[in-house]
């Protein structure tokens, strides 16, 4: 991909209006007007290839027409087409978060040439309502269960949301090792300038403070990415409680997150409410509820292996009976193998002397048939001298 971006040529006028005509278009330009999403790359041999692509993927084709149809069959999908709709996007993985953020990025510079780069406008941000978020807490204190999933799901994804917007106006205002300018011709609008004041100081901050960070990222993306592995409602809340500390502890974030900022996550860290109505442990009032929480989750997981651990016991037991038979079963067929060998043995021993007497019964009946040849030749001899006698 970066030998394409490095070899990348302008399309000509007829491939722009070919790329116009079959919608294979990104809504980049200055007030939200259609250009291309397909443009070329030039080798040294003169070989062009047509690419499209997103910050999450890209395809190439040989021919113009061919990458068209790789952007409507599936490059398009990969996208946030318009403005506004990154604030409704919704994480069912890790990768989906970090692939938001150059889609916030996009949604950011849609918006500041949709408003005309006016001075004084400021860029869009929301905040999770704080009734709502005190709510689900509150109950999870006192009840150890999370009632309000969906409610629960949605301020997730919404800190989620805030996070990859933050990221993305923290590296477009030029506080990362990214040049903005290159960031923001790589996505195809025009350069913002170093000089740029109605940008930098204007529209990259919102009526709840200045969208850029410099050193709770990091750690808030780590907790981000334990979050989108846990499966439960209660393993979700307990990491999105220690976003929030981390949040809490950057005063400057905390309005960027959460309806009241530092106040309420400070009213939030305390001990729940007295407006509740059925009272709370007083071991859950002296510390922060969520390091009990913790406890008693880690509890239910030892629990869990335990009694799995019995299982495995209980299935090894009879492995070990069943190998036990089997080594009996080994024994008798060994002993019955050794019998027969023994019977064997023997037979072949009264073969081996039958063999034996055999011979010496053949050598001695050899020997007797010679001797009587010799006195039956002898014998006749002895008549034939006597019959010629006178």
């Amino acid at each position: 991909m970066e030998i394409l971006k490095e070899n990348r040529v302008q399309l000509t006028d007829e491939e722009r209006a070919t790329c116009l005509k079959e919608k294979a278009v990104w809504h980049h330009g200055p007030n939200g007007e259609e250009t291309p999403a397909v443009w070329k790359s030039k080798n040294s041999k003169g070989e062009i290839t047509y690419v499209t692509n997103t910050h999450r993927a890209y395809q190439t084709a040989p021919t113009l027409e061919g990458a068209i149809n790789k952007f409507h069959d599936f490059i398009k999908s990969t996208a946030f087409s318009s403005v506004g709709v990154y604030k409704e996007a919704q994480f069912d993985s890790f990768e989906d978060v970090i692939y938001s953020v150059d889609e916030a990025r996009e949604d950011i510079m849609r918006e500041y040439y949709r408003k005309g780069r006016k001075r004084g406008t400021m860029m869009s941000w929301s905040v999770v309502p704080y009734s709502r978020l005190k709510k689900i807490w509150s109950d999870y204190a006192k009840l150890g269960i999370v009632r309000d999933e969906a409610g629960l799901r949605e301020i997730s994804n919404h800190i989620l949301r805030n996070l990859a917007r933050l990221q993305a106006a923290t590296e477009l205002g030029g506080h990362s090792q990214m040049n903005p300018d290159e960031m923001v011709k790589e996505m195809g609008f025009k350069p913002i300038g170093p000089r740029n004041d109605d940008f930098y100081f204007s529209f990259l901050e919102t009526k709840y403070g200045t969208p850029i960070s410099d050193y709770g990222l990091p750690k808030l993306w780590e907790l981000a990415n334990q979050l989108m592995s846990k499966s439960t409602a209660e393993e979700k809340l307990i990491v999105l409680d220690q976003m929030l500390n981390v949040i809490h502890q950057r005063g400057d974030l905390a309005a960027l997150f959460i309806e009241g900022g530092s106040s309420s996550l400070t009213d939030l860290s305390s001990a729940p409410s007295e407006e509740q109505k059925e009272p709370v442990e007083a071991s859950v009032k002296k510390t922060n509820w969520y390091k009990v929480a913790s406890v008693e989750s880690d509890i239910k997981d030892v629990k869990n292996d335990v009694k799995d651990a019995k299982k495995d016991t209980k299935d090894l037991d009879k492995r070990v009976k069943d190998l036990e038979k089997a080594i009996d079963s080994l024994n008798i067929g060994s002993r019955r193998f050794y019998q027969q060998q023994s019977i064997f043995t023997s037979l072949q021993r009264k073969i081996e002397r039958f063999e034996k007497m055999t011979e010496e019964w053949t050598q001695y009946k050899k020997e007797m048939d010679d001797k009587v040849k010799r006195l039956v030749e002898k014998h006749t001899k002895g008549e034939v001298r006597e019959t010629k006698l006178p």
